[in-house]
């Protein structure tokens, strides 16, 4: 839902950027046309060569904040899909350790696995920071990685359990 409202800003943006472009052309033709059946008033040529100019720079510079933006996302996008999996393969071993520890503490309590358990929560909890600050800066790449929902589906029933 956030993506398609972000693009259609985008849309919006290059579409605004466009127009005044044209309008910005526009005058500039107009200009000439007129000023080869008279001549313009002082007052007249600042009016034109403002509107011109305006219109032309409001353009630009959308346009340009536009393809930077669809730039930025793109370069994003090429880094977030290796980095995230690096992100979900630590997550998902320090999970898996957690669960290997509860096992071993099941058979008989010791303050040493408890110590270890405690470090491993911790790790798991900065795992899922990590995880939420990808959701974030790319929703796109996170939304492709179904193991995430499988981890998730986990994390609940063992906690239910």
């Amino acid at each position: 839902m956030a993506r398609s409202v972000r693009r259609m800003q985008l849309n919006l943006t290059v579409i605004a950027s466009v127009v005044l472009i044209v309008i910005s052309i526009f005058v500039a033709v107009a200009m000439i046309i007129v000023s080869s059946t008279r001549d313009f008033t002082s007052l007249e040529t600042t009016l034109f060569q403002v509107l011109a100019l305006g219109a032309g720079l409001s353009g630009s510079f959308l346009f340009g904040r536009s393809s930077a933006e669809k730039m930025a996302q793109n370069l994003v996008q090429l880094h977030a899909r290796p980095a995230f999996r690096r992100v979900l393969n630590l997550y998902d071993s320090l999970y898996r350790l957690s669960l290997r520890i509860g096992e071993f503490r099941e058979g008989g309590s010791s303050i040493e696995l408890e110590v270890v358990q405690a470090i491993v929560d911790k790790q798991i909890i900065t795992g899922e920071s990590a995880l939420e600050d990808w959701r974030d800066i790319a929703p796109e790449v996170v939304e492709e990685w179904e193991i995430l929902r499988r981890l998730e589906a986990g994390r609940k029933n063992d906690s239910s359990g």
